[in-house]
C-alpha cells in the first residue's frame, strides 16, 4: 500500500510518502497447528524532515486444540535508530465453561537503547456469563537499567438494559401445549395476532412485545396429534392480566377410528397390491353416515366422532375388480368417549382370478 500527499503550512509546503508492505506465508499442519513466516516493511519519507525505513522479520508457530490456543513468535526488527529482537508467547486455556485463563509474555533485546533488556508478563483469570465478564489481571515488567514494575488490574463489564417508557407496557405470553398424559406436543401450528408460530420440542410458544390486554389464539388441527383438540376449543381468547402470562394448553382426544390394510397372498405374484382407489369406507351410526376414501397405502382416518355404536363397511366401487376379496369388510364396535379404534381390513388374494388374468396377458 502506498500513500502520498502534499502538506502546506505558513512555512511552505512539503510532500509525504508512506509505503507499507506486509507478506505472510503460512503452512497448516496436523492437529490444528500452523507455521508462518512474515515480513513487514514501513517506509516513510517526509522529504524535508526525516526518513523512516523499518523492517521486521518474524516466524510464528500457532497451535489450537479445541478452544485452547498457544502462539509462539520470534521476530527481529531493524530501522535506522533501533535493532530489536523479541521472543513472545501467548496462550488461552478454558478451565470451565465460564472460567478461562489468558496469558502472554515476551523477552526484548535492544542493545542501542538505555533499557537494553526487559521482560514483560501478564496473566488474567476471566469469568464470563452471557454478556457479563469479570477479569483479574496481573502484569510485571522486569527491566535492565530501570526499576521493575508490578501491577494488578480488576476489570468487569455488566450489561444493563433500561426499557423505554413505552416498552414498560409490553406484555409476554407463553403457551405450553401438552397432551392428555402431560407430555409436551411439538410442531403444533398456532396463530396469534395473525402470526403463525410453531411449538418447540418442549411444547412451548413464547410471544413478546404484546400491547393488548388479550389476544386471539387459533390452533391448526392438522398440526395436532390425530383426533386431538384443545379442551377450550380451537379458537380462544387469552387474557393478559400481568407483565408475563403463562398459560397451559391441554389437549383432549375425541372418539376416532384409524384403519389399515393387511394383504394375504396365495399366488406367485409376491408384489401384487390391491387397487385401493376402487374402495370406499362407509362409517354409520344410526342415521349419521361418513365416507372416507382409502389412501394409496390402504389406510384411512376419521376423528371427532360421537361415542356409541359404529359400523364400518368397506365397499367395492368397481364390481369387475375381483383380484382381492375382503372377508371382514363389515365391522361393528361400541366406542366410548375419546376411544381409538384401530381397525384392519384383510385383503385376501383371489388366486383363481389372478391366474385367469395372467393367462390373458394381464
Amino acid at each position: 500500500m502506498i500513500f502520498e500527499n502534499l502538506n502546506t503550512s505558513s512555512l511552505g509546503s512539503y510532500s509525504l510518502l508512506s509505503r507499507n508492505t506486509n507478506v505472510r506465508l503460512t503452512r497448516n499442519l496436523n492437529g490444528g497447528s500452523s507455521l508462518s513466516i512474515a515480513y513487514k516493511n514501513q517506509f516513510t519519507d517526509q522529504k524535508i524532515n526525516s526518513i523512516l525505513n523499518r523492517h521486521e522479520y518474524s516466524i510464528v508457530s500457532e497451535s489450537r486444540r479445541g478452544q485452547s490456543m498457544h502462539i509462539l513468535e520470534a521476530s527481529y526488527e531493524h530501522s535506522s535508530f533501533i535493532d530489536r529482537t523479541r521472543l513472545s508467547y501467548q496462550t488461552y486455556i478454558p478451565i470451565t465453561r465460564r472460567i478461562s485463563l489468558a496469558g502472554q509474555g515476551s523477552f526484548n533485546y535492544q542493545p542501542s537503547l538505555r533499557i537494553d533488556k526487559y521482560v514483560t508478563t501478564s496473566g488474567e483469570l476471566r469469568y464470563t456469563k452471557d454478556r457479563q465478564e469479570l477479569g483479574i489481571k496481573m502484569t510485571t515488567a522486569l527491566n535492565n537499567n530501570a526499576p521493575d514494575l508490578w501491577g494488578i488490574t480488576v476489570r468487569g463489564s455488566l450489561e444493563l438494559a433500561v426499557p423505554r417508557r413505552s416498552d414498560r407496557k409490553l406484555k409476554t405470553l407463553e403457551l405450553t401445549i401438552v397432551d392428555d398424559l402431560g407430555a409436551p406436543v411439538s410442531n403444533a401450528l398456532v396463530t396469534i395476532n395473525k402470526n403463525n408460530l410453531i411449538s418447540n420440542k418442549e411444547g412451548k410458544i413464547r410471544v413478546e412485545t404484546l400491547l393488548q390486554d388479550s389476544v386471539d389464539v387459533t390452533f391448526d388441527t392438522r398440526s395436532l396429534p390425530f383426533g386431538s383438540k384443545p379442551k377450550n376449543n380451537l379458537q380462544q381468547t387469552i387474557a393478559l392480566p400481568t407483565k408475563t402470562t403463562t398459560t397451559p394448553i391441554e389437549l383432549t382426544y375425541t372418539t376416532r377410528i384409524r384403519g389399515s390394510a393387511e394383504i394375504r397372498r396365495n399366488s406367485d405374484f409376491g408384489n401384487l397390491v390391491p387397487r385401493y382407489s376402487s374402495y370406499v369406507v362407509r362409517l354409520t351410526q344410526g342415521e349419521k353416515t361418513i365416507l372416507r376414501n382409502l389412501k394409496p397405502n390402504g389406510t384411512f382416518e376419521a376423528a371427532s366422532l360421537e361415542s356409541g355404536t359404529w359400523q364400518v363397511e368397506l365397499i367395492l366401487k368397481d364390481k369387475d375388480y375381483k383380484i382381492f376379496t375382503v372377508p371382514n369388510s363389515v365391522q361393528t364396535k361400541e366406542l366410548a368417549a375419546g376411544e381409538l379404534w384401530n381397525i384392519s381390513f384383510i385383503f385376501q388374494e383371489n388366486g383363481q382370478k389372478v391366474k385367469f388374468q395372467r393367462g390373458i396377458g394381464k
